[in-house]
C-alpha cells in the first residue's frame, strides 16, 4: 500500500478517534450540565414547595386559631346564657314560690278568719236567740232587734268576702246562701205581723242551721286537706 494512502487513513483515523472523542466529551459534558441544571431546578422547585408548604400550614394554623378562638368565644357566650336562664328559672321558681306561700298564708287567714267569726257569732244561734228573747218579752223592743241583728250579719258578711275567692263555686255558694238567708231574715221581720213571726221563724230556722252546717263542713274540710299536705 502506498505510504501515501496510509498517511491518509492514519489522518482520517486519527480525525474520526478525535471526533468520537470530542462528541464523548461533548456528551458527558452536556449532560453534566444538563444534571446540573436539572438538580437546580429541583432544588428551587424543592424550596418553592417547602415555602409554600410553610406558608399554607401557617395560614391552616392561623385559621385553626381564629376557629378555635371563635368556637371559645361561641362556648363562652352559650356557658353564659345557659347561666342566665337557670338564674331567670331560679328567680321565676322563686317568686312562684314566694307567690303561693303568700297565697297559701292569705287563704289560711281568710278561712281561719271566717271560721273564728263563725265561732263567735254563731249567726243563725244568734238571730235566734234575739228574736226569741223579743217575743217572749211580748214583741218589745221588735224594732231596737234590727240593729245588733244588722250588725251581726255585716260582721259575718265581712268574714264571707275574703275567704270567697279560695273557696269552689259550690263552697261559695254555700257561704252566699247562709249570708243572704240572714238579710232575708232581716227584710221578712220588717214586713211580718207580731202573730205571724212565729210560724216564719220555725222555717227560717231550719234552713239556717241547715246552711250553716254545710259552712262548717267546708272549712272542716279546708282544714283536713290543709293537715295532709
Amino acid at each position: 500500500m502506498d505510504a501515501n494512502v496510509i498517511n491518509w487513513v492514519y489522518s482520517v483515523g486519527a480525525s474520526a478517534a478525535g471526533a468520537v472523542l470530542l462528541i464523548g466529551v461533548a456528551g458527558y459534558l452536556g449532560r453534566a450540565q444538563l444534571s446540573h441544571w436539572l438538580n437546580k431546578d429541583l432544588e428551587a422547585v424543592k424550596a418553592a414547595h417547602q415555602s409554600d408548604l410553610e406558608k399554607a400550614k401557617a395560614r391552616f394554623i392561623s385559621e385553626l386559631e381564629k376557629d378555635k378562638a371563635a368556637s371559645q368565644r361561641e362556648l363562652e357566650a352559650y356557658k353564659v346564657s345557659l347561666i342566665a336562664s337557670a338564674e331567670k328559672i331560679r328567680a321565676v321558681q322563686d317568686l312562684q314560690k314566694t307567690m303561693a306561700i303568700k297565697v297559701a298564708e292569705k287563704k289560711i287567714d281568710a278561712i281561719g278568719g271566717l271560721q273564728m267569726t263563725m265561732f263567735e257569732l254563731q249567726p243563725s244561734s244568734t238571730f235566734q236567740g234575739m228574736l226569741n228573747h223579743v217575743l217572749q218579752s211580748h214583741g218589745n223592743g221588735l224594732e231596737a232587734l234590727q240593729r245588733p241583728l244588722f250588725e251581726v250579719a255585716q260582721k259575718y258578711r265581712k268574714a264571707v268576702v275574703p275567704a270567697v275567692p279560695f273557696l269552689s263555686r259550690d263552697d261559695a255558694r254555700t257561704f252566699v246562701a247562709h249570708l243572704t238567708h240572714l238579710h232575708d231574715f232581716l227584710n221578712k221581720l220588717q214586713e211580718l205581723d207580731r202573730n205571724e213571726i212565729p210560724a216564719f221563724q220555725l222555717a227560717w230556722w231550719t234552713r239556717a242551721v241547715e246552711l250553716e252546717k254545710k259552712c262548717e263542713d267546708v272549712i272542716d274540710e279546708f282544714h283536713r286537706k290543709t293537715m295532709a299536705m
